[in-house]
């Protein structure tokens, strides 16, 4: 970000780009990632080889525990979800790399010169890009830009129609509108009611087995009345 880095000649090969304050110059960012990654790989195989080499010499010791084990193994679960690990993993270095490239090709690698446009422009351009969606565009907006568009996401979705706060539609704007059209305009309250919204969510009104009982929200809200009632 801006105020917390600092603009540096680029050397052949390097894109130009804000440098963290804590770098001197393009070069030694490029170093240190470099150092970090391979880092992060050494620790990798360390914490592997330890595996592989604790479950080989447990499988010599108990060869026949192994056996029994292996026949209530469901393979093709396990498949499954390793595949949908990998495919996931893609996706998302996909969606970070689109991401970056965007900063880097339109906006000198500032976000700064990003958050700069108005908001409607904002968030228009967010949607564009690849991997980012509603929800992760008005998270960017709202705390990132520090720009006033209402986060909506399952948590908050779930209070309002648990509360029985009607919407004319059941999509992303509707739940949006009913709170962007009661509420002035304030970047800091917005982010810290939605924050506070997902905390009572996560903790109270829970997908499964709500607790009614310890809500706040109870002499308004006609499920969990009916729930405790």
């Amino acid at each position: 970000m801006s105020h917390a880095g600092h603009t540096v000649p680029a050397p052949e090969g390097f894109v130009p780009h804000v440098v963290a304050h804590h770098f001197e110059s393009q070069e030694q960012e490029y170093q240190s990632a470099k150092l970090g990654f391979w880092l992060f790989l050494c620790t990798e195989i360390l914490l592997f080889g330890g595996l592989f080499a604790a479950f080989f010499y447990y499988k010599s010791m108990y060869q026949d525990d192994f056996v029994r084990g292996g026949d209530l193994l469901a393979w093709k679960a396990g498949t499954l979800n390793t595949v949908i690990l990998l495919v996931s993993s893609y996706t998302k270095t996909k969606k970070l790399k689109a991401f970056a490239q965007v900063m880097v090709e339109d906006y000198e690698g500032d976000d700064a010169n990003l958050f700069a446009l108005d908001l409607p422009e904002l968030r228009t351009r967010l949607l564009s890009i690849y991997g980012i969606g509603e929800e992760t565009a008005d998270d960017i907006i709202l705390y990132a830009a520090k720009k006033p568009s209402f986060v909506m996401d399952t948590y908050t979705r779930r209070l309002v129609d648990r509360l029985g706060w009607g919407v004319d539609k059941n999509n992303y704007s509707d739940y949006q509108r009913l709170f962007e059209s009661h509420l002035e305009p304030d970047v800091e309250m917005w982010g810290d009611l939605h924050a506070q919204l997902d905390g009572h969510a996560a903790r109270v009104c829970r997908k499964l087995n709500p607790k009614c009982n310890e809500c706040v929200l109870l002499d308004l809200c006609s499920t969990g009345q009916t729930n405790t009632g």
